[in-house]
């Protein structure tokens, strides 16, 4: 037989002074150029990858410091099969090395609805002998033709690229065209990715040695 005295008490509820607070906004820190790979980094740019609204994207951004500059393709209607992806453009400051910069971070998302088409069509040219999966470089090249003009390099900012699995392998290839475009020195581009899909034949590719990406 049960008695009352034998049925544990419920815990108490958590005060205010039980739960810790968070800070209002964090700061994404690099230990060094872009060549070196930092385990934080990689952690804190994750958490921009696992979101497929415009305003999750805009929490992250804020929780980090970032004002958004410009979000497309968000939009994009599930029966839409343009080579595009949905992305977010950011402007805040990070840590190099324990010395602030102006940054720009630009997060490219996963696929979502109508992009499985563009997923599967991987060289819509029917050209196989192209180096690139071009359904990835297409949408790379639209995500720079959209935020190229909003880089502003006079305070020589450090630029930062993410994304998961399609946003991935789109990152990765605005990786390589944004080290052809000389924006910023390659050491000043940060391109961390995650589940990439293959983007390239790399033995085919002369100027594909991305060591920041």
């Amino acid at each position: 037989e049960v008695t009352e005295t034998d049925v544990p008490e419920d815990p108490a509820e958590p005060t205010g002074t039980d739960i810790p607070e968070e800070p209002t906004t964090r700061t994404l820190s690099f230990v060094g150029d872009a060549t070196v790979f930092a385990t934080q980094t990689a952690i804190d740019l994750l958490s921009f990858c696992n979101t497929v609204v415009p305003e999750g994207y805009a929490y992250s951004f804020a929780k980090y410091g970032f004002e958004v500059l410009a979000q497309n393709h968000f939009d994009k209607a599930a029966g839409d099969t343009s080579h595009t992806s949905a992305y977010t453009l950011g402007h805040g400051t990070v840590t190099v090395a324990g010395e602030e910069r102006d940054a720009y971070l630009l997060a490219v998302r996963y696929t979502h609805e109508g992009e499985w088409a563009s997923n599967f069509d991987i060289q819509p040219s029917r050209n196989y002998e192209n180096v690139y999966a071009e359904n990835f470089y297409l949408t790379a090249m639209d995500v720079w033709d959209g935020v190229k003009d909003l880089i502003d390099t006079s305070n020589d900012p450090v630029i930062i690229v993410t994304g998961h699995s399609r946003g991935a392998a789109t990152a990765n290839l605005l990786g390589l065209l944004m080290n052809r475009a000389a924006i910023v020195s390659t050491s000043d581009l940060y391109v961390y990715t995650f589940a990439t899909p293959r983007t390239l034949k790399p033995a085919t590719v002369t100027d594909c040695d991305c060591p920041n990406v």
